[in-house]
Order: structure tokens, then sequence, then C-alpha cells
């Protein structure tokens, strides 16, 4: 069994695997997380997706070297459980440190002033992607700004694909994410509270950002 540290280390060094496995590389002794994970396209994409952006956040400071030891420790005690092991994945301590710089930048067009919004996006393998979505809307009253966010794994299919359990949702953000030129267009829908606070909304046109990271 590989120890914690080795662990570590494939997960740290996810970019010397082939671009359509985990982190880490799928030969030799395998424990059964390492196997299910191997094996399954979902699992891998959300792995290479934690060992992406944790180089981001060791470099930003959101999640340390002993949180990344602890959180691989909670998914290996998930053994060969695909449930347990989608749970832990989305649970990781980075989500919620709103890391970014980890993808491609696109920004809103077309809209007020008021309401902002960002996407980031981060490509996978085999139209896998994870991405991060953010927008506020500034109200009238002093200091009134109410905000949302959403972000996740999704799997494009013809340029197109359709979100409706992120983990990261707020009230149960529902919405199509499709391909266009230069970017992406998204479409809320279903009747839920939104993506976000009062007045927030997700919907509209992203282009690629003049100030990109990439």
């Amino acid at each position: 069994m590989r120890s914690l540290a080795a662990l570590f280390a494939l997960l740290l060094l996810g970019a010397a695997a082939p671009a359509d496995r985990p982190s880490f590389a799928c030969i030799g002794t395998l424990t059964s997380t390492e196997k299910v994970i191997c094996t399954d396209p979902e699992l891998a994409a959300w792995d290479r997706s934690v060992a992406k952006v944790y180089r981001v956040q060791t470099r930003d400071g959101g999640v340390s070297f002993v949180d990344q030891r602890r959180w691989i420790a909670d998914r290996n005690r998930c053994g060969a459980d695909r449930a347990c092991l989608l749970k832990v994945h989305r649970e990781w301590l980075g989500w919620q440190s709103e890391a970014a710089g980890f993808g491609t930048l696109y920004i809103r067009e077309k809209t007020e002033p008021r309401d902002p919004a960002s996407l980031e996006i981060l490509q996978i393998f085999d139209g896998w992607l994870f991405y991060s979505l953010s927008a506020l809307h500034v109200q009238n009253a002093p200091d009134g700004i109410n905000d949302g966010q959403s972000w996740g794994l999704v799997r494009l299919r013809n340029g197109k694909a359709t979100v409706t359990n992120a983990p990261g949702k707020d009230y149960g953000c529902r919405f199509k994410l499709e391909k266009i030129k230069n970017g992406w267009a998204i479409e809320e829908f279903g009747q839920t509270a939104g993506c976000g606070g009062l007045n927030v909304f997700l919907s509209g046109e992203y282009r690629l950002s003049t100030h990109s990271r990439h």
C-alpha cells in the first residue's frame, strides 16, 4: 500500500499523468480506492480537478500540506465505495476557499455594471470540465451587495451540458451551459429561487476576458 506521502506526491504532480487519466499513474499495485478512480471517468475527472486546483491553492495559501494529507486519508477510507468517493471529492476543502486562477477566465457581457459576473473554466479530459461561476448584484442601498455562486464538474456533449445538482449551488441552482464562439452561454431554468441572493442571476453570454490568465 502506498504511503500518504507517496499519494500526496502523485496528487501534486498530476500533470505527469496521461491526459485521460486521474492525477496519478494507474499502474503497479493500486489500492481499492485508486482502482475505482482509474476505471471511473467521472471520479478520474474529479481527481484531476482537485490536483490542478490544489496547485493554485498551495500558491495562494488556501489549502495546506496538512489539509491535503487529511483529505487523502478521508478519501482512502472510502475504499471502493463510489458514492463515498464522489462525496469526498465534492466536499474537498479547496472548493470552499474560492480558488481563482486555475482556468480560463470569461466575463459576462451585455449586462448592467451593477450585475457583474465571471466564469472560470478548467478543461479536464474527454469533454469533462470544472467550472466556477460567480455573480453580484449591487443594490441602491449603501453596502447592499448580493452574491451568487455555482461550481462543479460537468461533461459537455455536443458542446452543451445541463447542471442540476452542482455541489456549490445556492438555493437549487439549475442552468444550461453551452460553448459559443469566444465563450459560453448560460441559461438558468426551473422554478427555483435562482442561483444566488436577491436579484442575482447567472444567465448571459460570457466572453474570453482580455485579462485572461490563459
